[in-house]
């Protein structure tokens, strides 16, 4: 879905692209709301839009797969739209 945001300072907006949960990863249990569970390393994401001060402006298009740090996905919500934006220095490659 595409979000109002436009993003700046060499960031990339990305959605999350959902895998499918290989067999035998699948959770047998359910944990406090209040307990934190470790996030993935590594995030697949779609690029939406990206920075013209990115170094990936013009290299990059919308709908290209990239491998990125998952600790350093970020969620922006804003008058009710969520984005996820990720710093240019943070794409490890292109999927």
């Amino acid at each position: 879905r595409r979000t109002a945001m436009t993003p700046l300072n060499r960031f990339l907006l990305v959605s999350i692209v959902e895998q499918a949960e290989e067999e035998g990863q699948k959770t047998a249990f359910f944990l406090p709301e209040d307990v934190v569970t470790s996030k993935k390393p590594f995030e697949l994401v779609e690029v939406i839009d990206v920075s013209p001060e990115s170094k990936f402006s013009g290299k990059l298009k919308s709908g290209d797969k990239l491998v990125v740090e998952g600790h350093m996905v970020r969620k922006v919500d804003v008058f009710g739209d969520t984005a996820y934006l990720v710093e240019d220095n943070y794409v490890l490659a292109k999927a």
